[in-house]
């Protein structure tokens, strides 16, 4: 998407098994032709030539209707090995002021890193705390990981496309590995074929129940250079009766970003 959402990227049970309710549309009737390869296809589309900078706020609001605001930049590069990389900079309020979160992306994988200034230094993200919460809002560290791109996912597979308020979607769900140590049972990813962002993820937990949703107003979604990009983002968390909503006020592409600012070294160094 955004985020190399696809950088998006986002409730419908039964689209990841089976036909549609009649909330969603008509679902076709097997898988289409093309597999994964079109969606990936599709969704590359969306990304920058080289990188791209884009100013947020997170809008966390908890089941009391307290809200708390935070204000950052978003960075994304590819790089020089042809893998990529995200950080997110926050700067308000000032109590968490050069706090940061960096997602480095591997042949197979991602490492994650979070770096508090109080600290003065990066700590890991293992596959055991992948489940903590970025920065006191309902994005998990594994969250972010699926906005970035489902689409790439280990264990992604293609079901049948779907319709939607008269739009055509792909439909993917990601089996996470055992050994990734994920919260999840599956995620379902929904990718608008027009504009290859994903307008809404599924987040099922152990047991078939669904524990998140996330989801794109489409009417938020600007054409940026040659893709789209979606400015508003929204991410509930069923159980805890809370959401936090991701928020692109500005967006450069190709900005002049050195691949040494998305290391820990450049982090722990003070940003």
């Amino acid at each position: 998407m955004f985020l190399r959402l696809a950088l998006g990227l986002l409730a419908l049970l039964s689209l990841a098994t089976a036909p549609a309710s009649a909330e969603t549309g008509a679902v076709d009737a097997a898988p289409q032709a093309g597999g994964m390869q079109e969606v990936e296809e599709c969704v590359q589309k969306n990304l920058p030539a080289t990188s791209s900078l884009q100013t947020v706020e997170l809008r966390s609001r908890d089941r009391t209707g307290s809200e708390r605001v935070l204000g950052g930049e978003v960075k994304w590069k590819r790089l020089a090995d042809g893998n990529s990389a995200w950080l997110l900079l926050l700067d308000e309020p000032p109590d968490v002021h050069g706090s940061a979160y960096l997602m480095v992306e591997k042949e197979t994988s991602e490492q994650m890193w979070v770096y508090l200034p109080e600290l003065k230094r990066a700590r890991r993200i293992h596959p055991n705390t992948m489940a903590g919460s970025l920065f006191g809002t309902d994005f998990s560290y594994e969250d972010v990981k699926y906005l970035q791109r489902i689409s790439s996912q280990t264990g992604a597979q293609r079901q049948p496309d779907a319709v939607e308020d008269g739009r055509k979607l792909y439909v993917v769900q990601v089996t996470p590995p055992p050994e990734e140590g994920s919260a999840y049972e599956r995620v379902v990813g929904f990718v608008d074929q027009s504009s290859c962002v994903p307008l809404r993820i599924e987040f099922y937990g152990k047991g078939g129940e669904r524990v998140k949703t996330l989801s794109v107003d489409p009417d938020s979604v600007s054409r940026e250079g040659k893709g789209w990009v979606p400015r508003s983002v929204a991410i509930k968390d069923l159980k805890n009766e809370s959401e936090t909503k991701l928020l692109v006020s500005k967006v450069k592409l190709d900005a002049d970003l050195p691949d040494r600012i998305f290391s820990v070294t450049t982090l722990e160094r003070g940003n």
